[in-house]
């Protein structure tokens, strides 16, 4: 009997334990997030205006920074590397609008993550390209500024297969 209740209490207090945590999972914090957005707006401003010093302000500093893209080659490691990317970036369009089409975020402390969907059109030399282009990073709070450390985009660049829609559901 003794050994019943002692059960009893454990199974009740990790049921406790993982209910708070799950509880603590769910909750946001809103200025942090409301930041790590601003960023990210002044990120996708900088990339369509090509502002390699206002794209550069955007990540952290330090030799394990990185941008990953969606094909074989396109990693890039620490702040130099990131930047030559970003030239070459450049020289295939003009100028670049992007809409965010869905961004969903976390923070936990000084790191946070984002992932999203964008729509983006490039002025180009033969004319406008339109896409859409997943992404996520995770970010790092320096002080009082958020930095991006990890980047990592995609985007469809062979014929378009409708991918199937997805649902969101609960954890």
């Amino acid at each position: 009997m003794r050994k019943l209740a002692w059960t009893m209490v454990l199974l009740t207090l990790v049921a406790l334990l993982v209910a708070l945590g799950v509880s603590q999972a769910g909750q946001t914090d809103a200025k942090a997030e409301a930041e790590i957005k601003k960023l990210m707006e002044s990120y996708r401003e900088a990339v369509g205006k090509q502002d390699l010093a206002g794209v550069m302000k955007s990540y952290a500093d330090g030799p394990d920074t990185v941008v990953m893209g969606t094909g074989p080659g396109e990693l890039y490691v620490g702040k130099e590397s990131i930047e030559n990317a970003y030239r070459a970036f450049f020289s295939n369009f003009k100028t670049e609008k992007s809409k965010i089409t869905w961004m969903k975020s976390g923070v936990n402390g000084n790191a946070a993550w984002i992932l999203g969907t964008s729509l983006i059109t490039q002025a180009q030399k033969k004319g406008n390209n339109e896409f859409e282009m997943n992404w996520s990073a995770v970010l790092e709070k320096k002080g009082d500024e958020w930095k991006i450390v990890a980047l990592h985009f995609s985007h469809l660049t062979g014929p378009e297969v409708p991918a199937p829609k997805a649902k969101e559901g609960k954890s």
